[in-house]
């Protein structure tokens, strides 16, 4: 679900943090200042998936990264981290960091 569909485009990155907890949902952004976030106020939820290039991608190749790295990092996304992946690379900082 992408939060434009949930009418929350302008919404601040706290109260997307609010509604992915609630839902418990996973975030997938290119913002760190999720990370941020959770790392401020220790949460152990919910958790980040962190996209980062350092050219961006576009959003089918954000797409096929996460599809192609989701089978070798769901128990971890079940228990709380925060999944930093780009080409090549993925990086797993659990949670409450």
């Amino acid at each position: 679900m992408h939060v434009r569909d949930r009418g929350m485009m302008a919404a601040s990155d706290e109260s997307i943090l609010q509604l992915a907890m609630k839902e418990e949902r996973v975030i997938v952004s290119e913002d760190s200042d999720f990370a941020a976030l959770l790392a401020r106020h220790r949460l152990a939820a919910p958790s980040l998936v962190l996209i980062r290039s350092a050219e961006p991608l576009q959003i089918e190749q954000q797409v096929t990264l996460l599809l192609n790295n989701l089978p070798g990092i769901s128990n971890e996304l079940e228990e709380g981290c925060v999944i930093s992946m780009g080409r090549g690379k993925v990086r797993i900082y659990p949670l409450p960091m």
